[in-house]
């Protein structure tokens, strides 16, 4: 008669799989561990570098432009009917509202974050228009071409780059060959149709807000006011703004829910 066997694991040969199991499941853990680190910090430093792309970008397009005024003087414009925290000089062409500041622009039209600066700056736009006839002392209608569109209460720079003044629009007509703007006030100085050109005044801030996403993982970002039009957010995942001036430079500390500051340095051409 032959022997059977029945075909089984010894104790020992168990407890050798299993040692091995937990040794490769160990491995195993500790791989999904690192992976899962390594791809958050991936992702973290991806996030880090577009906010610094993006703002640096926005800052440096908007901010070391401020107080261009294609020739007139800063100190020599002359305020006709414009608000007075609109008005341009060299002193606040960028002003700095530090944290809890109680004299916040009303232009800011979110709620901004209290342990965060707000950056103002203030410039003539760009584009210009050109006086279709020659105005007065005392006239409120200026005739321009059809370079840029204009709104009622645009805040306009009309100069000569002798005279210059600030004034308000209250009214637009659109014709065919111009556009008619009429001004809250009547002009203070004689202005000749082949010097004189007219910008929108333009006037922005900078500022760390709420953004209001429900379940973001960075529930603050920086965002954009422009010309009294709605907030516009910038770039999310910013918890925290300082600013500081100094000459010809606006230095920028952008804190990152991370912890990291960021600095981004602002050359200010005309200011």
């Amino acid at each position: 008669m032959k022997n059977q066997y029945n075909a089984a694991f010894t104790l020992i040969e168990l407890l050798i799989a299993i040692s091995i199991s937990f040794i490769v499941l160990g491995t195993t853990i500790m791989y999904l561990v690192f992976y899962q680190k390594n791809n958050h910090d991936l992702h973290q430093q991806q996030v880090n570098a577009n906010i610094l792309t993006i703002s640096n970008y926005v800052f440096n397009n908007e901010l070391s432009s401020a107080a261009y005024t294609f020739c007139a003087n800063t100190n020599n414009i002359i305020n006709n009917g414009v608000d007075d925290t609109d008005i341009l000089t060299s002193n606040n062409a960028i002003q700095i509202f530090h944290a809890n500041a109680n004299n916040v622009p009303n232009f800011v039209s979110k709620q901004h974050d209290s342990e965060s600066d707000i950056i103002v700056w203030r410039k003539a736009g760009s584009l210009l228009s050109h006086l279709n006839q020659n105005v007065n002392i005392g006239d409120n209608t200026l005739s321009v071409n059809k370079i840029i569109n204009y709104n009622e209460n645009n805040n306009i720079l009309l100069s000569d780059c002798q005279n210059s003044e600030l004034l308000k629009v209250s009214q637009v007509k659109n014709h065919t060959n111009d556009i008619v703007l009429i001004t809250t006030k009547a002009l203070k100085n004689n202005y000749d149709q082949q010097h004189s050109m007219i910008a929108k005044w333009q006037f922005a801030a900078f500022y760390i807000a709420d953004n209001n996403k429900d379940g973001s993982l960075y529930p603050k970002s920086l965002y954009y006011d422009r010309d009294n039009s709605k907030a516009q957010e910038v770039v999310n995942g910013i918890k925290k703004l300082t600013a500081s001036k100094q000459k010809h430079k606006l230095i920028i500390h952008l804190t990152l829910y991370n912890n990291q500051t960021i600095p981004i340095i602002i050359n200010l051409w005309n200011v």
